[in-house]
């Protein structure tokens, strides 16, 4: 889409907002694309990230596991989204422990803080709610300042008055991207990209599509605006260091299971 796709306006591609924006900052191999010069037309399906924990695991509060020794975040792949956010959050809270990656996809991750295993993992809220109900985790606060919608108890990290170290602020704003991005290539005339966009923002209004949601999702999420949304984007590559400073952070919780 970015190199050979048409500039009419006509060519769409939908990923994850993490994918979009990690792959690049976390040179994935066959990458070459610069995520601010697509153009973005909607968040179609924006999540919250939960902080969910092993119900195995004593400690239910912030203060309570500041004071636990050798906690275990839980990821997948080495430097994939799972494991990167949970060594942030090791970095923000101030935790000890390590990150041990290497389980083979989210759901082997989810079994293995059901059984004890694995002490807490970052991850989107769309499958928290059913999960939190099956008692394979505990849903303790979403890591940004916005409540989920379908955990409306999980407190924000903001309202629990965790602060944000300012050097930390452009990872903290990666770990919390999530959502699915419906993009355009560079070079479609803006016109047609601000019309294309006040479609999407159209269909917030369309209540046979907030129906259809509800029913297979659980909730309504109102779609993030694509204006907004590429802001958002220049946001996090704004900040130069990122790759490196997210480098740091993963090897110094890092752990290999």
């Amino acid at each position: 889409l970015y190199k050979q796709g048409s500039r009419d306006g006509l060519a769409l591609a939908a990923k994850t907002t993490d994918a979009v924006i990690g792959s690049e900052i976390l040179k994935a191999p066959g990458v070459l694309y610069e995520t601010e010069k697509l153009n973005f037309l909607a968040d179609v399906y924006p999540s919250i990230k939960m902080f969910q924990l092993s119900p195995k695991l004593p400690y239910k509060t912030i203060d309570a596991l500041k004071k636990a020794k050798g906690l275990r975040g839980g990821g997948t792949s080495a430097k994939g989204s799972l494991a990167l956010s949970s060594a942030v959050m090791f970095e923000i809270l101030g935790l000890d422990g390590k990150v041990i990656t290497g389980y083979q996809g989210k759901k082997n991750l989810l079994m293995a803080m059901a059984r004890g295993e694995a002490d807490f993992m970052v991850t989107s809220d769309d499958t928290a709610m059913r999960d939190e109900k099956d008692d394979y985790i505990v849903n303790l606060f979403t890591v940004g300042d916005k409540r989920s919608p379908v955990i409306p108890h999980a407190p924000s990290l903001s309202e629990l008055g965790v602060k944000i170290p300012k050097e930390l602020a452009a990872a903290h704003n990666f770990i919390i991207t999530g959502g699915i991005a419906v993009v355009m290539p560079p070079g479609v005339p803006l016109e047609r990209v601000e019309q294309v966009r006040k479609l999407f923002q159209g269909l917030n209004n369309n209540t046979e599509l907030q129906g259809a949601m509800i029913k297979l999702t659980g909730a309504w999420r109102t779609f993030v605006p694509g204006k907004e949304l590429q802001q958002d984007m220049a946001v996090i590559k704004a900040d130069k260091e990122l790759a490196a400073k997210l480098d740091a952070i993963f090897k110094k919780f890092s752990a290999v299971r």
